[in-house]
């Protein structure tokens, strides 16, 4: 091997010193709490989804690592397989829906057109509920093939309680969606 005639060029974190300025910038908005314009309202709201997201994923570890101790490895896999299949699913029932929802309602509501806004939520619920119905409606009626072709593992009633566990999720995340577009964040 040739010797390099070069070290390793270390990238730096930042870009350029613009990027540097602007990341200093907003760490001080930070802890100064001020919040004040369109910069300081998305620092705001990413504070809050971070927090969300750490959240839910701590409590995601911690409910996983409590319920295989509880379950043992037979049962959990029993789970993550039906869980598996549920999410599957549930990917059919939005299908882009939810990220529509946030661009057409919340650009509706920043035109200062509620009525509109209004038209797109009722619409996009529409589409909505008719892909959840089907999803929910193709696990049930699925539910025996599918314990039955995965070796006759017993997760039977699991699909079952999945198939009505996908309405209630979709629509909260439907909601949740909403809330986005409004830019409520807490």
């Amino acid at each position: 091997r040739p010797p390099r005639s070069t070290p390793f060029p270390y990238t730096t974190l930042f870009r350029s010193k613009e990027e540097a300025k602007e990341v200093r910038g907003i760490l001080g908005r930070v802890k100064r709490r001020d919040f004040s314009g369109n910069t300081g309202q998305v620092v705001r709201n990413s504070g809050y989804s971070l927090a969300t997201v750490m959240i839910a994923k701590a409590g995601s570890l911690l409910f996983t690592i409590i319920l295989a101790r509880m379950l043992m490895p037979e049962l959990f896999g029993l789970y993550s397989l039906a869980l598996a299949t549920i999410i599957l699913f549930s990917a059919f029932s939005d299908l882009g829906i939810g990220s529509a929802l946030i661009v057409f309602v919340s650009k509706a509501l920043s035109e200062k057109n509620s009525k509109k806004a209004k038209t797109y939520f009722k619409g996009l619920l529409k589409y909505k509920i008719y892909l959840i119905a089907i999803s929910s409606f193709a696990l049930l009626a699925s539910a025996y093939f599918i314990a039955t072709s995965y070796y006759n593992k017993p997760i039977f009633l699991a699909l079952l309680a999945g198939g009505l566990y996908l309405p209630v999720v979709n629509l909260l995340g439907y909601l949740e969606g909403v809330f986005r577009a409004k830019n409520i964040f807490r």
